[in-house]
Order: structure tokens, then sequence, then C-alpha cells
């Protein structure tokens, strides 16, 4: 019999190598048994050796022998997810799952759920909305499905839509966050986190859910754990709080909260270990906000030099520290070390993940940001037009294939290329209301764009008037009169009044 009890104990005591020995051992005299070579994969990965490529081995090789193994496909799944390389092959083998089951069946729900994370990653939310109100149904007490679906309506400034689901989110949260007939404080920590996303921009009485946020944080503290946290919700939790300050600007408080995910990873797990690695890439990316650059120059090749350490040299997570060195080394006007690791990043990012992949999409930003610093806009326009070709028959209905067009018709437009410039501005404006709908304030940016190019160039003030009206129709739904994209486009009007 498998010695879980005994795991258990030597989890608990933090005794991960004698858990990892004790695992290793009975797959070894009960190689056949799947569902402890699945636990093993887990405990890899989320134990502190947090090993998650040699996780991803073990998933991938049970699911060579047995594509049909829908707990191992879940389990890979969500290990990809993580990392946002869900893989096509990976997506093929949910649509296999999908096909083949009933909605009733096991992980029918977690499947269809992981789906609509694979389309959320590349920001295809028409796609990924469909899936979500399916999983609402076969799936009811899910918040995932929920808060993703505030998530997409919250990217197209539908208030009222995002509000609501959102708050039903929470409503399953709370089912989830007591822990006998105390309040679990990790689970708290959980639901507020939740809750907080919402705020800003999905409730318009942004005092009164303070207010309500508040009221429950009060109502935790209240409550002793009978232990002390372990390590990793401890990490978790100041993890929480960076990103919170961080998201409201407060950059030295997100650095405090930073530097003790730094401490207790380093000493929980080690200092040369994946997870430490990225605490300094997270430190040292909160540095360069405030503009302190050798910090965080010293921080990121810090966590260059642990990931090299441990990862080949062609990893994702290898590519990420480059394209981090490489937007710094831009900031510092470093600009050919900046070029450099560019070009490391993205060699990288396109033989593993592929030229249409988001972190892809980031490297190729990344470099036609450089090219327009330096002013070098026939190389920007070069490489632009080989990654829009790239994309276009790969993903041709991408958000981010807009955001090219957009880049390219900047470009042109300063390299005089006038015939080029309008074409890619309604091309993204259309790929833009096929992704968004037409009430968005993408949408307004793109009808601001044309307008002020038939402005600026074609001297049509009267189509430019109607394209100017039309990005202000859209600006005044969402934000109030007093704001500055507001009044831009209410001067705008005004100067065009006077020309026609």
């Amino acid at each position: 019999m498998f010695p879980n009890k005994k795991i258990d104990s030597l989890i608990i005591e933090s005794k991960e190598e004698e858990a990892l020995e004790l695992f290793e051992k009975y797959l070894v005299e009960f190689p056949n048994d799947i569902d402890k070579k699945i636990e093993y994969a887990i405990y890899l990965s989320h134990s502190p050796f947090h090993d998650d490529i040699g996780a991803l081995e073990i998933i991938d090789e049970i699911l060579s022998n047995d594509p049909t193994n829908v707990k191992a496909l879940v389990v890979k799944g969500k290990m990809e997810d993580i990392h946002q390389i869900i893989k096509d092959e990976t997506l093929e083998l949910f649509n296999q799952f999908l096909e083949r089951h009933h909605e009733r069946d096991e992980y029918y729900g977690e499947i269809l759920l992981l789906k609509a994370f694979y389309f959320m990653t590349f920001e295809r939310y028409v796609e990924a909305e469909e899936i979500l109100q399916k999983s609402i149904i076969v799936s009811p007490n899910f918040s995932l499905n929920y808060k993703d679906l505030g998530y997409i309506f919250q990217k197209r400034d539908d208030v009222v839509q995002a509000k609501y689901f959102y708050e039903m989110a929470l409503k399953n949260i709370v089912k989830v966050c007591y822990d006998g007939d105390e309040f679990s404080p990790y689970s708290f920590n959980q639901f507020v986190e939740e809750y907080i996303q919402g705020i800003d921009v999905s409730d318009i009485n942004y005092n009164r859910l303070v207010r309500k946020v508040e009221s429950l944080k009060n109502r935790v503290k209240k409550i002793k754990p009978k232990k002390a946290l372990p390590p990793e919700i401890e990490v978790e939790e100041y993890i929480r709080l960076a990103r919170e300050y961080k998201q409201r600007g407060e950059y030295h408080k997100a650095i405090e909260f930073q530097k003790e995910v730094l401490a207790v990873t380093a000493k929980f797990s080690g200092v040369k270990n994946l997870h430490t690695a990225s605490s300094y890439n997270s430190l040292a990316l909160l540095y360069a906000e405030i503009e302190e650059y050798n910090e965080s120059l010293k921080l990121q090749q810090k966590s260059l030099e642990i990931t090299q350490e441990l990862l080949e040299e062609n990893h994702p997570d290898t590519a990420t520290n480059y394209f981090n060195l490489a937007r710094l080394y831009h900031k510092m006007g470093d600009y050919n070390r900046s070029l450099e690791l560019h070009q490391k990043a993205l060699n990288i990012r396109v033989e593993l993940l592929g030229k249409a992949h988001i972190e892809t999409y980031y490297s190729f930003v990344g470099m036609i940001k450089l090219f327009i610093t330096l002013e070098q806009y026939k190389s920007a326009s070069d490489f632009l037009l080989k990654i829009i070709d790239t994309v276009e028959k790969v993903k041709p209905k991408d958000i981010y294939l807009a955001n090219l067009y957009d880049d390219l018709a900047i470009v042109s437009y300063e390299l005089e290329e006038y015939d080029s410039v309008l074409p890619l501005l309604e091309k993204a404006l259309e790929l833009k209301k096929e992704c968004y709908g037409e009430n968005h304030l993408t949408v307004a940016m793109s009808y601001r764009d044309i307008g002020s190019f038939h402005y600026r160039v074609t001297k049509e003030y009267s189509l430019a008037y109607g394209y100017m009206e039309k990005a202000l129709k859209i600006r005044k739904k969402f934000l109030p009169e007093t704001h500055e994209l507001v009044v831009e486009m209410v001067e705008a009007l005004e100067v065009l009044d006077e020309k026609i």
C-alpha cells in the first residue's frame, strides 16, 4: 500500500526530500500505478523543488501512452496555463475529450475552463466568452468562469456586465471560504483579491466596495490561526500585497513586500531555485519603475544567473530574463546591448513558443519600440511586415494583429508612406470591432487616429469630423466630461468646425 499518511506527515514537517524519496521508491516498485505518477508530478511542481519541467515530462509520458487519461490532461493544462504556454496539441486533446464526453462527466467543466484560458492567453475574447458561458451552465459553482467573464467585459469597458460577473464569482468564493466553523484566513485573502480585481472598473460606487472589503478584513483579523501559515501561503500573501501596492502606483511599498517574498522564498526553497529567480526578477521590475536602474540591473542579472544554472539556454524562463534585461538596457540608453538581448529572447521564443504566442509578440514589440527610439523606421517597417505576414496566416483574428497594424501605420507615417497608413488604420479598426464590439475605448482610439490622418494628410475635414465625433461618443460613455481623452476630442471637433 502507498504510504500516503507518511508522505503527508513528512510534507507537514517540511521534510520534502524524504517525501520525494518515498514517492520514488514506491514508483520503482509499482511503475504502472498511473494515478501515483500523476500525484508525483503534481508534488514535484508544487513542492519546494518546483520542478515544473520534470513534472511536465512525467505527464507528457503518461499522455503519450494514453491520450485519453483526463486526469493527466487536466494537470498538463493547468501547468501550461501557469506559464502561459498551453500548446496547440494540448488544445486538440481538450477538443477530443469534449467531443467524446458528456458535460456531466468528471473533469468536463475543468477542461472547458482550461480551453477558455487558452483563448484568453491570446486575447481571443469572443471565443473565450462563448466557452465560459457554457462553463457556467456545466459548472455553476466554479468561481473562475465568472471572474474571467468579468475580466472579458471589463476589457470591453462594459461596466454593468463586468460588475455582475465579478459579484457572481465572489458569491461562489464565499461558499468555500469557510474552514469548519471558522473563516479561513488564507481563503479570505483569495476572496479579497478576487474582489479587489473588479473594484476600479467594475463598480462605480468605489467607496462602498472599499468599506465592504475593509469590514471583511477587520472580521478576519479577529481569527487567530491555530498554527503559523506554511511558507508557500505566507509567500502568496506577500505577493498579493506587493501586487496590490504596485497597481496603486505605490512602488516603494510594493518593494517592501516583494523583498519579503524574496526572503521567504530563498529561505525555504534555497537561493538556487527558479522561484527565487522569479522573485529577484519581480523585485528588479519594481526598482525599474522608480528609475533605480542600477539596483534593478543587479537583481535582473542575479535572476538570469540562477535561471541559466538551473535551466538550459533554450527555455522560456531564460527568454523572459533576456527580455526584461533588454527593456532595462533600453531605459538606460544602452541600445546596442538592448538589441542583442531582445534578439536572444526573440530567437528562443520563436523556436519554443511559435511566432503567434503572446510572449513572442512582446519580444516583437520590444524590438520595434527600440527601432523607433533609434528612429530606424525602415528597420521597424521591415520587421513589422514579416511579423504581420506570419500572424495573418496563423491567427488572422487575433487582437495583437490589430496592434501590429497600428504600429506599422505609425512607422509608415514617419517614413511618409501615406498611401499605406489609412488602409492599415482601417484594418486595425475592423479587427478591434470584431474582437471587442463597437463600444470600446480601443475602438475609439482607432476612430481618433483615422480622423487625425484625414485632418493632417488628406485635408478631408468633414470625414475627419465624422470619425472624431464617433470617438467622442464612445469616450463619453465610459469617461467623465473632464477626462483628458474627452477634452481632447471636444477640442479637436472645435478646430474642425472652423475648417468645415
